[in-house]
């Protein structure tokens, strides 16, 4: 897990170095995604990037990885209480983020 980890941070920086916007990577790659989904996805990226390292890390594995606390815990080396409080503020500021980017990108 934790060369994962690694991996995907390695891939983030390599990937911030080349562009950072993140709608000309996704055109680049020839993504499928066009209209409004291809809006929708990049509001989502652009809040996933306003989290902190650590919130969204605890996301991401928590979310999308479908570990538990005590799993990511381990990886991250913290307390899993400390998982769950940065997921559950991740949750919450994702929620803000997108409620706002999801209503003006319907502008």
């Amino acid at each position: 897990m934790r060369i994962g980890l690694n991996l995907a941070r390695s891939e983030s920086r390599r990937r911030k170095k080349v562009s950072n916007d993140p709608s000309e990577s996704l055109r680049d790659a020839g993504h499928p995604f066009e209209g409004e989904e291809m809006t929708t996805r990049l509001v989502i990226v652009d809040a996933l990037k306003a989290l902190t390292d650590r919130q969204r890390t605890c996301i991401v594995l928590t979310d999308y990885a479908g570990m538990d606390s005590r799993e990511v815990a381990r990886i991250l080396h913290i307390p899993s209480g400390s998982v769950r409080t940065h997921t559950a503020r991740a949750r919450r500021r994702l929620r803000l983020l997108l409620d706002e980017g999801i209503e003006e990108a319907h502008l």
